[in-house]
């Protein structure tokens, strides 16, 4: 019940060239501390099959952060 993973992924098609697509995903890791405080993680991938001259396709972000709450 401290705990709790939230996953996504999205495949995004190029409606006019199959070939080409964006793929997106999304991991989340929320632990609760105490009561009132919980620590997340995050990690985002996201690939674009043609992203365009001297663009790398793929890019990722790790996020961290602290939330509290207030009743």
């Amino acid at each position: 019940p401290s705990t709790a993973l939230s996953q996504k992924l999205r495949v995004l098609p190029n409606l006019q060239e199959p070939s080409r697509y964006r793929a997106e995903f999304e991991s989340n890791l929320t632990v609760a501390i105490n009561s009132s405080l919980n620590l997340t993680a995050g990690l985002a991938y996201r690939y674009n099959s043609d992203p365009g001259v001297g663009i790398e396709r793929g890019d990722a972000l790790f996020t961290t952060g602290l939330s509290f709450r207030v009743d």
